[in-house]
C-alpha cells in the first residue's frame, strides 16, 4: 500500500495523489456508487461517480485550462446529482405516504353505526346502561 502512495517521479501540481492511488480511488468510488444505484434505484449516484472519475482528466491534461473545464463540469455534475437526489427523496416520501394511506384504509374497517330504529322498545338510557355494564367487566 505504501508503494501505491509513494511519490514516484514528478507530481502533478493539480492532483494531490499519484496516478496509481488516484486510479484506485476512482475505481473503488465508482464501484461503491454503482452498488448504490443498484440498491437504491436512484440515478443521482451515477452523476456523483462521473464527478469523481472526471478528476482523472487532471492526470492526463495538467494545465490551467483543464482546471476551469473540470470545475465547470464538476459544478454541473454535482448540481444535477443534488437535484435528482431531492426529486428522488420527494418521490420516496410521496410513495411512503401513499402506502401508509392505503394501509390505513385497509386496516381500519368502516364503523357501522347501530340503527336506533332497529329496536323501538329500547330507550337511550337503556343503551347507556348496557354500555356501562360492558365497560365494567
Amino acid at each position: 500500500m505504501t508503494e501505491i502512495l509513494a511519490n514516484t517521479g514528478l507530481q502533478n501540481i493539480y492532483v494531490p495523489l499519484p496516478f496509481t492511488a488516484h486510479l484506485l480511488f476512482c475505481i473503488i468510488a465508482t464501484a461503491v456508487y454503482a452498488l448504490e444505484v443498484y440498491r437504491k434505484k436512484s440515478i443521482h449516484y451515477i452523476f456523483i461517480a462521473a464527478g469523481v472519475d472526471a478528476t482523472l482528466l487532471m492526470q492526463f491534461f495538467p494545465n490551467s485550462t483543464m482546471v476551469v473545464v473540470l470545475a465547470v463540469m464538476e459544478v454541473l455534475l454535482l448540481g444535477t446529482a443534488i437535484t435528482l437526489s431531492v426529486l428522488h427523496s420527494r418521490k420516496l416520501k410521496a410513495e411512503k405516504a401513499q402506502q401508509a394511506k392505503t394501509a390505513q384504509e385497509i386496516s381500519v374497517p368502516e364503523r357501522v353505526e347501530a340503527d336506533d330504529t332497529a329496536d323501538p322498545d329500547r330507550t337511550g338510557e337503556d343503551k347507556e346502561d348496557e354500555e356501562n355494564e360492558d365497560s365494567d367487566t
